[in-house]
């Protein structure tokens, strides 16, 4: 988590990414330390969007593309997690 916290917007996006593999996705969603890993990356991208100032191009955390591919990574697995 403090990785995700302090690394630069490009080591951020690359974790991100990395995260966001598909094949690997449901056992850190199960995993009690991984999952708190995983919803850093949400969060952090989410308290971007909300922010009430403009992002600046050094603050951008993770591109639209790879929270796309996060997204699309835990999808699959909502039902499976729900009750975890």
């Amino acid at each position: 988590e403090k990785c995700l916290q302090l690394a630069s917007p490009e080591g951020q996006a690359l974790m991100v990414t990395q995260l966001a593999q598909k094949e690997q996705i449901l056992s850190l969603l199960q995993d009690p330390y991984a999952n708190y890993v995983i919803q850093r990356a949400l969060q952090v991208r989410n308290l971007l969007e909300c922010s009430p100032f403009p992002p600046s191009h050094s603050s951008q955390v993770a591109t639209t593309p790879q929270l796309e591919m996060l997204l699309d990574a835990i999808k699959p697995h909502l039902a499976a997690i729900r009750n975890t």
